[in-house]
């Protein structure tokens, strides 16, 4: 009966403190006014996931930027997996096979005949799920079929707030907030302040340097726009003026707060700018040019328009705000950072947030903030504590099919999929899309319109998989994710952390699955043990072999189709690549006086010197590691 399943976890001594217990608990989860009065009390709501009608999820200025293109490569390779679907289907009547969509079988016949099993004849059925109590014994049997898919079933909301926050305001009429945000707010459907919120706030209201940490999906994002947005109210009409530098570390994160910031402004006259890589560059500096209120932006561009851009300063900021600092020294921004810092007024207020602390991220507080206070609110470098884990081990050449088998019987919609690489992320929407599953990708080797394509789909729930690299582990906030499935265990506990926390935000449930290899199961067992100790739900999985094995066959039967579509693609990347080198030599046969009187622009640091940066901050981290 074993042999019928892949087992995750196995029985080693090691684990002898973890016991598989059965479970049934389903936890799993208005007008613009100019003038305002002067009192303000702490607390603030920011629950992401009731943002609204899904028609304001998406930015106007983005909204025109993607456009309507037919001809756009997205649009393309759905139209050629499509195609390539059909041909397959053909294939297989030809072949004399049954025409079976896999992507929408359930194994209804399996689920009846559990009822009513013993755990050992559960096993023939279906996927076998096991709790991990910290408590030595012997594994009591298996959660019936009911049992098992009333965990199954969709998150269910949770409004509960921790004792410590009691004292706190608990709701926005108690904040005294000026009428215009109090109704966008209200507009927006935000109700329960969480506590980063409350208490960063007041801080901020008063002026003071903040240096704040909270676990993932805890609103830290709101944590900062609301108190900056209150005192925007008060600046002197008279002058346009850049007074707010938000800096994120990705486009897409920095494209998220700009939304929000947009809908809390909704009934002022505060502007803001977006400032990213990938967008119109003129476009953006007649942006700056105008002088808007609040900047969001990446480092790099930033610096670019400061450097190149006519009349574009940072000479009058008073806020500076590093959202995700970790993140931002992670991929190297640490340079950019001190110059963009340098060429900020001294005398300015600045928050730092970030969800886990690290030496890097102290020295950055003790280079940036003055007189910083510190705001912890939750335990960090923690998963969220709402969040139901599925940790598995799995047969390394039955990767994809297993995937194929949890997420097209249990996990069939608003799921994102991390992969470990580009490469892998496309295929698998390659796959996906032959299997008629609907699905996004959302990697480094798209431009930013069709990132931004992706996740707007996804948000709308156009596509019911988002399949991403870790371009999208930290900081998104996407409405309704109900689980996160990691095809690779990631290397980094802090990884791990920030993609689960995709899911679980702001006190909903959600779910992760991953797939662990044996040589990162150290940090299995070190994730499984914090969760343990802090009471949270940690559960094992075994797939069934039977649905594994279907979809490796129908994998290796789609191989031709697959092939295909990748020559398609790599033909058409050296024909654009041959037209665009083409495009170049007659731009400059053409104008090419007049290209070369243009004057050059200035960067402040080469991708050669990136690189160096990069390695160089690696190798320090490992001597300090080794140390």
């Amino acid at each position: 009966m074993a042999d019928d399943f892949i087992m995750t976890i196995p029985d080693e001594g090691e684990e002898e403190n973890m016991v598989f217990k059965e479970e049934s608990s389903s936890e799993s989860e208005n007008e613009v006014q100019e003038t305002k009065g002067k009192d303000f009390t702490k607390g603030f709501v920011f629950d992401a996931d009731n943002s609204g009608d899904e028609s304001e999820q998406e930015d106007v200025h983005v909204e025109r930027k993607l456009g309507n293109d037919k001809n756009s490569k997205i649009r393309k390779l759905d139209e050629r997996i499509r195609k390539k679907r059909e041909e397959y289907l053909n294939r297989r009547k030809q072949e004399g096979s049954k025409d079976k969509d896999e992507s929408g079988d359930e194994d209804e016949d399996a689920e009846e005949e559990i009822n009513g099993k013993t755990g050992e004849e559960e096993d023939k059925g279906d996927d076998v799920i096991r709790s991990v109590q910290s408590v030595k014994g012997k594994p009591s049997k298996l959660p019936s079929n009911e049992e098992f898919w009333a965990e199954e079933s969709q998150p269910s909301s949770s409004s509960s707030s921790s004792s410590s926050s009691a004292t706190l305001a608990r709701s926005f009429n108690q904040l005294r907030l000026s009428r215009p945000l109090l109704r966008a707010v209200n507009e927006m459907g935000f109700t329960t302040p969480t506590p980063i919120q409350a208490r960063c706030i007041p801080l901020a209201l008063a002026g003071k340097d903040i240096c704040a940490a909270a676990k993932t999906g805890s609103g830290k994002t709101a944590a900062y726009l609301l108190p900056i947005l209150e005192r925007l109210l008060y600046k002197n009409n008279a002058q346009n003026l850049i007074r707010v530098l938000i800096v994120a570390p990705t486009r897409e994160l920095a494209q998220q707060v700009h939304t929000i910031a947009t809908k809390l402004t909704k009934y002022t006259s505060i502007t803001c700018c977006l400032v990213v890589g990938g967008l119109p560059l003129q476009a953006q500096a007649v942006d700056l040019q105008r002088r808007p209120d609040i900047v969001v932006c990446t480092p790099g561009r930033m610096i670019d328009h400061v450097h190149n851009s006519m009349s574009v300063d940072l000479d009058d900021v008073e806020v500076v705000i590093l959202d995700e600092a970790d993140r931002l020294l992670e991929l190297g921004f640490t340079e950019e950072l001190h110059e963009l810092l340098r060429l900020c007024p001294v005398k300015r207020q600045t928050l730092l947030f970030s969800a886990t602390m690290t030496d890097d991220v102290s020295d950055l507080i003790s280079l940036s903030l003055q007189k910083p206070v510190r705001v912890f609110v939750d335990p960090v470098n923690q998963v969220v504590d709402r969040l139901v884990q599925f940790i598995r081990v799995k047969d390394e050449s039955l990767r994809t099919a297993m995937l194929l088998s949890i997420i097209t019987r249990h996990f069939k919609t608003e799921t994102i999929i991390f992969a470990e690489r580009k490469a892998e992320a496309h295929l698998l929407h390659i796959i996906l899309g032959l299997l008629g599953l609907k699905s996004a990708e959302l990697h480094g080797n798209l431009n930013q319109t069709q990132r931004l394509r992706a996740l707007d789909r996804f948000s709308k729930k156009e596509v019911d998989f988002l399949i991403a690299t870790d371009v999208a582990a930290r900081g998104l906030d996407i409405k309704g994710v109900q689980t996160v499935i990691n095809l690779h265990m990631p290397k980094e506990e802090a990884t791990y952390i920030h993609r689960v926390g995709r899911t679980a935000r702001a006190g909903h449930a959600g779910r992760a699955v991953t797939f662990v290899e044996e040589d990162r199961r150290l940090l299995m067992k070190k994730l499984v043990k914090q969760a343990v100790e802090a009471k949270q739900q940690i559960k094992t999985r075994s797939v069934n072999k039977e649905s594994v094995a279907k979809f490796a066959a129908q994998l290796e039967d789609l191989k031709k189709e697959i092939d295909e579509i990748l020559e398609e693609e790599k033909v058409e990347k050296e024909i654009e690549r041959a037209t665009m080198e083409a495009t170049r030599a007659d731009n400059l046969i053409k104008h090419g006086n007049e290209i070369k009187a243009r004057k050059k622009r200035t960067w402040f640091q080469s991708e050669k010197e990136k690189k160096t940066t990069r390695m160089k901050d690696l190798a320090s981290k490992k001597a300090k590691n080794n140390m």
